[in-house]
């Protein structure tokens, strides 16, 4: 660009200060701040050159304060750019160059092609670079390269954030913007703490699904009890818990996909369960879904508000969930419990208008694509249940007070482990496919086998093993935490309790003491229940205790 007498630079001087950056300025000083302390300084050193200039004259400054150089998606960049095309600013002012950006393609475009085409002038004072006096190699060669560092520059500490990120992650740190409804941030520990109004709330919307009520009906229900919303409630941020969750008809309302992802979410257990998202790249933005294998759970990081049992009863339900019942919102009392014991299909509630009678029949079946009626009136159904689900409640409670009486016996982890039918049947197992591993190394080793061969059968043989390792982990791990925190951790005791005097068989009691109800063609009922895993533990516990307490000895 070649300088006249006649010409006047209007200049737009540009600042800018990435999100990280700005972050990192804030734990140095507990002084609330309107601007960073890098955009002032920028401020200084841009208009300490534009004084000295006699030809310039200030249009306007541009600030985008805590957006990245690796894009230009930026707020005050369009607004600069738009003045420039409005033939407003002639000259742009950036303390550097990577004030401007960092991504090499884009601005090497913006500063080698753009800003010549419209006679515009651009100075980056540290880089000691100014358009209108460069040298062609300064163009070509010298400006280039430092775009590049730029950019390398943005990539390396774009690869450090998300490596100091991972690592939070799998110490179980809370490390995104907002917690879920239900709990707040500890920003000394980077962990969630209950907060305990949103997470009554979260409890009932539980209980609600467990004796029936669907997500819609639930919503209606908080709205017409004037309950904020998630959003509302965050939005309301600090105001008085009672007096402050009133609806007042502007906030935003509670719909069923809320009800369902509170359902739906791990957290409320005390498990973390982040990185479900990542970013394709550091220069865009846009995020992509992370396969559910890849995401980083850690258990116990967090006061649950739910347990692990109700969690698990709740996604079986919603697994399966049925029609509701359009008069009270609430869901058929055996819906997602009772199959057809055959083709696995649900059951479906049907009329038999002749003799006034409810039953369920197979639904495929009624869809006419095969299988058969296996025809249940419900009124036996019910008969039949009821008497189960007492007698199971009194057999674990009558388990769970002798076990309580054995409390002071010594019995350690490794004699209930053995005792344990389940885990020796594993522990078997996997020894048995140890001993494969090793024959089939022998006969490799022989020669008895291909390599091609050994490969197969290495790694199918591993995979089987890795799986049984994991089953056996996840079995132990089940049992010392029912030693470790007491049985009340492991089961519903209060639904238990409840069974034992059930006089009318309800929802509630149903969904948290029985799994799947199967029926078949000959109208026999087989009822799988919850805890069946506990139950065998007690009564494990208690065939030791009893042996010890009579002095047999039991051998580890």
């Amino acid at each position: 660009m070649k300088k006249t007498k006649a010409t006047i630079y209007y200049v737009g001087i540009y600042l800018r200060l990435s999100k990280d950056d700005r972050s990192r300025e804030k734990h140095m000083s507990d002084i609330q701040f309107q601007e960073s302390y890098s955009i002032t300084n920028q401020r200084k050193v841009c208009r300490a050159y534009l004084d000295e200039q006699p030809d310039m004259v200030l249009y306007d400054t541009y600030i985008d304060d805590g957006y990245t150089g690796s894009n230009f998606d930026r707020p005050d960049y369009k607004r600069l750019m738009e003045d420039i095309y409005d033939h407003k600013v002639n000259c742009v002012i950036v303390k550097d160059l990577s004030r401007m950006g960092r991504e090499y393609i884009e601005l090497g475009r913006l500063l080698q092609k753009t800003f010549p085409t419209l006679g515009v002038r651009f100075i980056a004072i540290g880089d000691h670079f100014d358009s209108m006096s460069a040298s062609a190699s300064d163009t070509n060669i010298v400006l280039p390269m430092k775009n590049f560092i730029n950019e390398s520059y943005c990539s390396d500490i774009s690869q450090k954030v998300r490596y100091v990120k991972k690592m939070q992650r799998e110490n179980g740190e809370y490390i995104g913007p907002h917690p879920v409804y239900g709990y707040k941030r500890d920003k000394m520990w980077n962990k969630l703490v209950v907060d305990e109004y949103p997470a009554q709330i979260v409890r009932t919307i539980y209980r609600w699904k467990m004796e029936g009520i669907s997500a819609f009906a639930s919503a209606n229900r908080l709205n017409e009890a004037g309950i904020l919303s998630p959003m509302a409630y965050k939005a309301s941020s600090g105001s008085n818990y009672h007096s402050g969750l009133k609806a007042d008809g502007r906030t935003s309302k509670w719909t069923p996909k809320a009800v369902l992802r509170i359902l739906r979410d791990e957290v409320y257990t005390g498990t973390l369960v982040q990185g479900k998202q990542r970013k394709q790249n550091y220069k865009i933005k846009k995020m992509i879904n992370v396969p559910p294998e890849e995401w980083v759970r850690v258990e116990d990081t967090h006061e649950a508000i739910i347990s692990r049992a109700e969690f698990e009863i709740v996604q079986h339900l919603l697994e399966h969930d049925g029609r509701v019942n359009e008069t009270n919102g609430r869901i058929n009392m055996y819906a997602s419990l009772l199959f057809c014991a055959d083709c696995r299909e649900q059951m479906i509630r049907k009329r038999n208008c002749a003799r006034k009678q409810d039953g369920f029949i197979c639904s495929t079946y009624n869809r006419s694509e095969g299988c058969t009626r296996h025809t249940v009136v419900e009124e036996d159904l019910t008969a039949v249940v009821q008497e189960a689900v007492k007698k199971y409640a009194l057999l674990f409670l009558d388990q769970y007070e002798w076990m309580k009486k054995t409390k002071g016996i010594q019995i350690d982890d490794r004699m209930l482990l053995e005792s344990n039918r389940h885990l020796k049947h594993l522990a078997e197992e996997k020894a048995d496919k140890e001993r494969l591993m090793e024959r089939l190394e022998n006969d490799f080793a022989d020669g008895i086998l291909t390599q091609k061969d050994f490969e197969t059968l290495h790694t199918a043989y591993q995979q089987e093993l890795d799986d049984l390792e994991k089953t056996l982990e996840r079995q132990e791990q089940t049992l010392k935490r029912i030693l470790k925190n007491g049985i009340d951790a492991g089961i519903r005791l209060e639904a238990l309790r409840r069974a034992t005097v059930l006089e009318k068989l309800d929802r509630y009691i149903l969904v948290n003491l029985v799994k799947n109800i199967f029926v078949y063609d000959d109208s026999r009922i087989e009822i799988e229940f919850n805890f069946m895993d506990q139950l065998q533990l007690i009564q494990d516990w208690n065939a030791i205790a009893s042996l010890q307490k009579g002095g047999v000895a039991v051998n580890g």
